[in-house]
């Protein structure tokens, strides 16, 4: 007996051990991931019109535009807009958002207070914002600089010089006469290389930086286009040495007239430029009409565009919204948008015409926080859950049929198509008061997508509703309940 009883002992001696070792092993593994683990965000290797982390797993960015606290020229308090950033940043996590987009020299974050000088104090600001990130799990797009002229239009005495002031640089007025000198002399390069450097000390190795634009809408600065292009055709593959393992990128104006057309063409296929941006508004005085129309086309028609421009490189809608004409302001009719139609094209169209993700919305305190709309963003990451971007290969097509609008993308595995009602937009529903109607006995013909004996099981997903099920095939078709403004179909193909 005695000898059992050591036996016994020793059994369960020897499997405590183990359950400690594998405890210990577990809470190992379970670091932050950038410490131990880091994942950082590349163009897929696989499939290169997608992104992916590091470790080969997909990566569809679901965010916006979140640059500063506004308003624009923030007066208060370092945790007073903090809180402001903090609560859109938990907003967006808790509803499927994984990524936004951040302007590095806005007054909030500026930390160049003098030409080739960092104020460190600023520098733990930003160290702040990167914590935030962290800690709701967003990928966070530094855009270095934005800037469009270089002396100081007056002191901020008014609403209008403080605005102008925003997109000067007045640091750099002693050094340089104007921007061209800015661009084109070994001084000026130099200081923006120095001033990339800066941020890589801190953050060439975080992950949670999802890549690094070189400016804001850089045709705008006051300088011949000429200059512009040669300066980020230099500069591009100099950022990249200095931040390796992150994506490179610039970005252009809004694409709203044949001028648009010829920078996107020059711009976006550089080989150092790795993500083909496209910054798109509704705006009704825009040269090109369809930046009056319906909102998801222009997008879908932006994303045709640049996928056309610069193939074989990932697309996004970077920028996107509502303004009155010629960009004067926000949308005067976002107050009425209290359910968030034009958000939900931002976010659906792109990705369904061949985008690497969801579009990327500006306005996210006037629009957004205003109407508490970032529920919007949960059912866009409910509409694509489980699907691989990268093992379908999807191929985007769209066609019109019976007053919706089909929105396709084909794979190998699935057919996602996001159908639209043709007879609701904006200006239907915001403009003129018309209440969404009720879109009934659609019935879909399977044959149009991938044949009827191709198809496994479909089913569908109504974005406004957040319901989803099982749609029986009758005939080769399928008959889609009833909905309002949209609705997903998705087919399982046999395999």
């Amino acid at each position: 007996m005695e000898i059992f009883n050591k036996l016994r002992i020793a059994t369960l001696t020897c499997l405590l051990s183990v359950l400690l070792a594998f405890l210990y092993s577990c809470e190992s593994n379970n670091v932050p991931e950038s410490e131990n683990n880091p994942r950082f965000v590349q163009v897929s290797k696989v499939n290169p019109r997608y992104f992916s982390f590091s470790d080969g797993t997909p990566y569809i960015p679901i965010g916006m535009n979140l640059c500063f606290p506004r308003p624009y020229f923030y007066d208060g308090t370092e945790d007073e807009g903090f809180a402001k950033l903090e609560e859109q940043m938990a907003q967006l996590s808790k509803n499927g958002g994984n990524f936004v987009r951040i302007w590095v020299g806005a007054d909030f974050f500026n930390v160049e207070t003098k030409a080739g000088e960092y104020d460190t104090k600023k520098m733990e600001r930003f160290d702040r914002y990167m914590k935030l990130a962290r800690k709701y799990g967003l990928r966070v797009k530094l855009c270095m600089q934005h800037f469009r002229n270089i002396a100081a239009v007056g002191p901020n005495t008014s609403d209008e010089n403080r605005l102008k002031n925003q997109f000067r640089q007045p640091a750099y007025a002693p050094l340089f006469a104007n921007m061209e000198e800015y661009l084109t002399s070994e001084q000026g390069k130099d200081l923006y290389l120095n001033y990339t450097q800066n941020f890589a000390k801190r953050y060439a190795d975080n992950p949670y930086v999802f890549g690094i634009e070189l400016w804001n809408e850089m045709n705008s600065v006051s300088a011949k286009i000429e200059l512009v292009k040669k300066w980020t055709s230099e500069i591009l593959p100099k950022v990249k040495t200095i931040f390796p393992n992150h994506l490179v990128m610039q970005s252009i104006g809004s694409f709203d007239s044949e001028r648009g057309v010829r920078n996107y063409r020059a711009f976006m296929p550089m080989g150092s430029n790795e993500v083909a941006q496209v910054h798109r508004y509704l705006d009704c005085g825009a040269p090109l009409k369809i930046c009056h129309g319906p909102v998801d086309v222009l997008c879908a028609d932006a994303i045709d565009f640049v996928l056309a421009s610069a193939p074989g490189k990932p697309v996004i809608l970077a920028e996107s919204g509502a303004v009155n004409p010629r960009h004067t302001g926000p949308f005067n009719l976002y107050a009425k948008d209290v359910d968030g139609t034009i958000l939900h094209d931002i976010l659906f169209a792109p990705f369904f015409s061949g985008s690497a993700g969801a579009g990327q919305t500006w306005f996210w305190e006037w629009y957004v926080a205003k109407n508490n709309l970032y529920w919007q963003f949960g059912r866009f990451a409910k509409a694509i859950e489980g699907i691989n971007p990268l093992e379908e290969n999807f191929a985007p097509s769209r066609f019109e049929s019976g007053g919706l609008r089909y929105y396709v993308l084909s794979g190998k595995k699935t057919v996602l198509v996001w159908i639209r009602d043709a007879q609701n937009d904006w200006r239907s529903e915001l403009e003129l008061g018309r209440k969404p109607r009720a879109v009934k006995d659609v019935c879909v013909p399977l044959f149009k997508f991938s044949g009827t004996e191709k198809i496994a099981s479909a089913s569908y997903y109504s974005p406004w509703t957040n319901a989803s099920g099982e749609l029986n095939q009758k005939a080769g078709n399928v008959e889609l309940p009833e909905f309002s403004r949209s609705i997903v179909l998705k087919m399982e193909l046999k395999q």
